[in-house]
């Protein structure tokens, strides 16, 4: 068997997340049925470059992976539940939340970080683009969209975190940025125009912002004034199918067609939504209690009233559209929300959510009505 045939299969193997469904692509691409002789050797070799084993190590010849070490498998309900009660029990002991080194910490942060202005992560994209693909912004928030879907879809140790970023993968990023390079020039072209067009109303919102948060740089939320946001949030998306196994999420949280199609959302809008997401989410996956069509119709006039959008798996429905964008609509109930001394949802908590959704709340309880946010003292 040739080199540049080895060389292909670990590709798959090793920048798939040598789980169930990458082993299947390479040992397919090998003409393999398990991890043997030459072959075997070779990924072997690969590993212990990588830092996944040691040259001690014993290769597994059923998973290419090293002896006692388990693989994953995202299509068996079973694994998911197993790796997601273990995430959780991590979290309950304080485990797992100091992760150090390259850019492990700053990564996983960003992975899950509700908004896409994430300097951090934005910078090691940049690198690794290179000029001019650095440059050209769809390109950018594309292949940004899909390594932050990579680095919360995957376990990943330090090592592979870094080949993320590799010349061959970020080729792969920026090919599949291309074949949806219309709708990503799109977004480029209607949030320089809506920043141009309202620069001074939201030089003045950040600004008034900046002093409600009891922050000390305006420029920073100038610089957020108008974000790409997903309609279909990337974090809590994957969130809830590493919980639930919900495939409608892993699909609008892994698909390049849905991490490509972002839209003009004002910066403290597009972060607070996530509170908004995940309570859905979590009302959705709740086995204790029905997620109604009146409150689900009560969290649309919230959507609607704020000028945002959401795509989100249902309970009720395979998927739930929740919302129009309208980033005009955003800067007026924005501003309403300042003028009462609120951020935009106020208070409301995931728990709160939930509860609009099971009918058990209505969004008037929290002050919303006539379009915006509305002190419950008057």
């Amino acid at each position: 068997m040739s080199s540049k045939l080895f060389e292909r299969a670990a590709r798959a193997f090793f920048t798939g997340g040598r789980d169930t469904a990458s082993k299947n692509r390479a040992l397919n691409i090998a003409g393999q049925s398990q991890f043997t002789g030459p072959f075997g050797r070779f990924i072997k070799d690969q590993s212990v470059k990588q830092g996944f084993m040691k040259s001690g190590d014993t290769l597994s010849k059923k998973t290419g992976l090293k002896v006692g070490e388990r693989q994953r498998d995202y299509s068996d309900p079973l694994f998911l539940k197993r790796i997601s009660d273990a995430r959780l029990a991590n979290i309950a002991q304080g485990q797992g939340l100091n992760l150090v080194g390259y850019n492990v910490k700053r990564a996983q942060q960003a992975a899950n970080n509700p908004s896409l202005v994430s300097k951090g992560l934005e910078a090691d994209v940049k690198t690794a683009l290179g000029t001019p693909l650095r440059d050209d912004l769809g390109i950018l928030k594309g292949t940004l969209s899909q390594y932050r879907s990579d680095l919360g879809y995957y376990d990943l140790t330090k090592a592979q975190m870094e080949g993320l970023l590799s010349p061959t993968n970020v080729k792969k990023y920026v090919n599949l940025a291309n074949k949806y390079k219309t709708q990503l020039n799109k977004t480029v072209k209607d949030i320089k125009e809506f920043k141009g067009d309202n620069k001074k109303e939201l030089g003045e919102l950040m600004t008034d912002y900046t002093y409600l948060t009891k922050g000390s740089d305006p420029n920073y939320w100038f610089q957020r004034s108008a974000t790409f946001g997903h309609p279909s949030p990337i974090a809590a998306n994957l969130d809830h199918y590493l919980k639930s196994g919900s495939q409608t999420s892993k699909m609008l949280a892994r698909d390049p067609k849905f991490l490509t199609k972002m839209q003009p959302e004002l910066g403290p809008l597009n972060i607070a939504k996530e509170t908004l997401d995940r309570g859905i989410l979590a009302a959705v996956r709740n086995p204790d209690n029905q997620v109604t069509k009146e409150g689900l119709a009560e969290m649309r006039r919230l959507f609607d009233m704020s000028g945002i959008k959401s795509i989100l798996p249902g309970q009720i429905y395979q998927k739930m559209y929740l919302g129009t964008n309208n980033p005009e609509l955003q800067m007026e109930f924005l501003r309403k929300a300042i003028n009462v001394g609120s951020k935009p949802f106020g208070k409301m908590t995931q728990r709160d959510i939930q509860n609009i959704m099971f009918g058990k709340k209505k969004i008037s309880d929290f002050g919303f009505f006539r379009g915006g946010i509305a002190s419950l003292l008057e």
